[in-house]
């Protein structure tokens, strides 16, 4: 399983397809390019079985936000 971190939904999805597997996110995906992933069901380095189906959560990165109240 590879480390999703950072990377955009489509990204990681292109990756995991490269690999036979799948992502899902129960997240609303309202900005691509702005979206990362933040966390994975499966740990990454962990072994999984061709077809397995990752949940991922997403989160704004945009820096502009932080320190707003």
């Amino acid at each position: 399983m590879p480390d999703l971190s950072n990377l955009s939904y489509q990204t990681a999805r292109d990756r995991m397809a490269a690999l036979g597997l799948y992502i899902k996110t129960s997240s609303s995906i309202t900005d691509t390019a702005a979206q990362v992933i933040s966390g994975q069901s499966v740990a990454a380095g962990t072994q999984i079985d061709h077809g397995t189906v990752v949940e991922v959560t997403l989160v704004t990165s945009d820096s502009g936000m932080l320190g707003r109240y």
